[in-house]
């Protein structure tokens, strides 16, 4: 007997891919998209630490909010960036 989540999934398509296979191309270039984006945030990552330990020592709560959330907005810029590349990725018919 089927529980009624998998009637649910099944009734939605619940997490099927439609039929839709990557190749070994396009599973490879997600990969490297994922690897050039994981890189890119973890450089923001980097390079803002200093900017918000700063804003921590000096006890500036508004430069330290600033800081967190300049740091939040590129992190998130990023990753819409990075799915629209996997996107047009998966996307892509060979």
């Amino acid at each position: 007997m089927r529980s009624a989540l998998d009637i649910a999934l099944g009734r939605f398509g619940g997490g099927k891919d439609d039929g839709a296979k990557l190749t070994t191309e396009q599973k490879a270039k997600l990969k490297e998209v994922q690897d050039k984006y994981d890189a890119k945030i973890a450089e923001v990552q980097i390079l803002t630490d200093g900017q918000v330990a700063a804003a921590r020592a000096q006890g500036d709560a508004a430069a330290l909010q600033d800081a967190e959330q300049k740091r939040a907005e590129e992190i998130s810029s990023l990753r819409r960036k990075q799915e629209r590349e996997k996107n047009k990725v998966r996307q892509a018919t060979t």
